[in-house]
């Protein structure tokens, strides 16, 4: 039976609807498909790209950090070297002066190691080829002795060696241990008359250096066991030209600790290399950087990139670079140290490094794991609807449901969109979409885990910047300031001396310092860093300052001879403003005391005066004056004077009421106690101080030092 027009135009309908229906679902069906493909591609390439991304933020602010704690350990270790040519220069002079002058033979005990026990800070005699006992110019010059205990002082490093090689062949010897009882075990050879001191390879260095008048520096192979010390060597001289050579070798304990500090991790290797490419001291006991071998040159190992960056440490320049080191992957950091060719570095492996973004990576893994998670019943619950749509919608015209079908799904190609631009760096992009669903969720959770990325790479910005501020924190400045104080108070019957420092929350530079010129002549010094700019007068920059100011001031004084302390006051301010960028300054006060006689002269740079006691009356002392030449005061000490001298953050405290330390309230405070000691003088102003002040708070540096004249 033929179908009629009614029945055609109903099969027609109803097979246009079911083609309809049928290629609307598979659209439909097609779509989640490729909607549910392109979440699992993405989690994939957005948590590598988010890893690449916190890895290489990571390695350029370690790098930075690197680079700055790198700086201030080559300028510490620069100190250190400068710090010990002087003294080998102060004992190269005294050398000088004892074999110039016509005295008579020191009273100075020398021990004979071939006949008697010798222990540590003993001076000791080798005869070398004459074999016999000290000769008249070793018997002149036994008073050295007395020098080199008191440059010893001023290091903690043991083992310590001092030795004077003369042109004679005989040498004089000191030696300071870790144990002051400890029995010096000499070689063999030592003790025969085959010992020539001009055989020694540190004494043919300073003979080399003659006419240069300064110190060198050297490594000192297998010397004590085995170890390696760091030796400075330099001539001196008598009355016919070249005489010897002086030198001090030390135990590189104190840089070692020093250069651990800071680092980012135990794995961290730290070294020092000389002019030949040698590693002197190094945190390795073993490998590629292993000190003591004196056969080495880093520049000529087979790696290429090592090769060349050890090239670039010698030439004195500061850089960063990427090797590789027993087949893995490192950032060398490294800065020169003075300009003779010594170079400090640091080796962190990058894995160490990578450790915090890699954590970063597996985190967005797991939120976009889980955003997976939301979406995947969702896309289920969605291909459930769309198979019970496909009834209803039998009808409904194919243009309708492609329009809806696009509209449908397109949160989801947004939601893809979004994923693309956050895999491309763009943490702050957001998704909009309001359908009040499950896909509004969805693109909720979307945009709260940008959020989190957000905070993750703002940590990890802050913990690098922690890191480096912490590496260049105060403590290191704290450091400097402290172990640039000399620590031992010398002991005499005449006068008893005390002095404290105490540093602020930031550390703005004040030190004292005191030592011996000559025999009989005591140097006083009080100094405080400052300058026209808050932040430069601060911290680090103060605490390096501090410690090229002091090792000047100790420089034109030994030049000066102490005869004068107002024109080396002068030369030391002098110096210290050449090539100042910084604009640093330091207000110092310098006295020198005759202990046998009590005669101080001084000279003062300071806006506030020095002051000496006299029973309840108090005399001020010269200070700086805004015009005019620098003058030189000079007084003579009775019985029972005290000197106090303070560094001028002590008057810029204000009390409870308000008002300020004066004059009225130092000699108050000072009569009941102007009797006692030094030790009990210092401390007990330092505490009234300290109560003064309750109300404002330490601002500065405070250090005073107190001497009172039993003569």
């Amino acid at each position: 039976m033929k179908m009629n027009i009614h029945g055609k135009a109903l099969l027609f309908i109803c097979a246009a609807g079911v083609s309809t229906s049928l290629l609307l679902g598979s659209m439909f069906f097609l779509g989640l498909k490729e909607a549910e493909n392109l979440l699992d591609r993405q989690v994939v390439t957005l948590a590598g790209n988010i890893t690449q991304e916190a890895e290489n933020f990571a390695e350029d602010e370690v790098r930075k950090r690197m680079e700055s704690v790198i700086l201030q350990k080559a300028y510490y270790v620069e100190i250190f070297m400068q710090e010990l040519e002087g003294d080998v220069a102060i004992l190269a002079k005294s050398m000088t002066n004892l074999t110039q002058e016509n005295s008579a033979a020191s009273t100075y005990r020398i021990y004979d190691p071939r006949q008697e026990n010798v222990r540590s800070g003993q001076l000791y005699f080798l005869a070398g080829a004459s074999g016999g006992s000290p000769s008249p110019k070793a018997l002149q010059s036994a008073s050295i002795g007395d020098v080199m205990h008191r440059l010893a002082k001023s290091y903690e490093a043991a083992p310590m060696l001092f030795y004077i090689g003369s042109k004679d062949g005989w040498s004089l010897r000191m030696d300071f241990m870790s144990n002051p009882d400890e029995l010096m075990v000499l070689p063999a050879e030592a003790l025969t008359p085959a010992y020539d001191t001009r055989d020694r390879y540190w004494y043919k260095l300073g003979k080399e250096a003659v006419g240069k008048d300064v110190a060198e520096i050297i490594p000192i192979y297998a010397s004590l066991g085995g170890e390696t010390l760091l030796a400075c060597v330099m001539p001196y001289e008598d009355a016919d030209g070249f005489a010897g050579v002086v030198g001090i070798s030390i135990a590189p304990v104190v840089l070692q600790q020093e250069i651990k500090k800071e680092v980012l991790t135990e794995d961290n290797i730290s070294f020092l290399i000389n002019p030949q490419g040698q590693i002197v001291l190094s945190s390795a006991k073993e490998g590629t950087f292993a000190p003591n071998r004196p056969d080495f040159d880093l520049r000529k190992t087979d790696n290429q990139a090592l090769s060349q960056a050890a090239e670039d440490m010698i030439a004195g320049n500061n850089n960063s670079k990427r090797v590789q080191v027993d087949g893995e992957d490192c950032y060398l950091v490294y800065a020169h140290v003075g300009d003779k060719g010594w170079s400090y570095g640091e080796l962190v492996k990058l894995e160490e490094v990578r450790s915090d973004a890699q954590f970063i990576g597996l985190s967005t893994k797991k939120e976009l794991q889980e955003l997976q998670g939301i979406a995947a019943p969702l896309l289920e619950k969605i291909r459930i609807y769309l198979f019970c749509a496909m009834g209803i919608l039998l009808v409904v015209l194919f243009w309708v449901s492609w329009r809806w079908a696009k509209n449908f799904t397109r949160p989801f190609t947004e939601l893809a969109e979004g994923m693309r631009r956050v895999a491309g760096g763009h943490f702050d992009e957001k998704i909009h979409i309001s359908t009040g669903d499950e896909i509004e969720k969805l693109a909720d959770s979307f945009n709260a885990m940008t959020d989190d990325l957000n905070v993750y790479m703002q940590e990890l910005s802050e913990a690098q910047a922690k890191k480096a501020q912490t590496a260049a924190g105060l403590d290191v400045a704290i450091g400097i300031q402290k172990g640039l104080l000399p620590k031992a108070f010398p002991k005499s019957e005449k006068f008893s001396l005390f002095a404290r420092m105490e540093p602020a929350k930031e550390v703005g530079g004040d030190f004292y310092d005191f030592y011996y010129l000559g025999k009989n002549r005591l140097v006083l010094t009080m100094a405080s860093v400052d300058s026209s700019s808050h932040d430069m007068g601060k911290g680090i920059p103060a605490a390096l300052f501090m410690a090229v100011a002091k090792n000047i001031l100790r420089n034109c004084l030994n030049t000066n001879r102490g005869k004068n302390p107002a024109a080396a006051l002068q030369q030391a301010m002098e110096r210290l403003a050449e090539e100042n960028v910084e604009k640093l300054s330091v207000n110092a006060f310098v006295g020198i005391l005759d202990t046998g006689t009590g005669e101080l002269s001084y000279a003062n740079t300071s806006p506030t005066p020095a002051l000496l006691c006299h029973g309840e009356d108090i005399e001020e002392l010269a200070k700086r004056e805004d015009v005019g030449e620098l003058k030189q005061g000079r007084a003579v000490l009775a019985h029972g004077n005290v000197l106090f001298l303070y560094t001028d953050n002590v008057w810029s405290h204000s009390g409870a009421d308000g008002s300020y330390l004066d004059l009225a309230w130092f000699q108050k405070t000072m009569a009941p106690i102007a009797a006692e000691s030094a030790e009990n003088i210092t401390l007990t102003m330092e505490a009234a101080m300290k109560s003064y002040r309750q109300k404002s708070g330490q601002e500065g540096d405070i250090a005073l030092m107190v001497l009172r004249w039993n003569g």
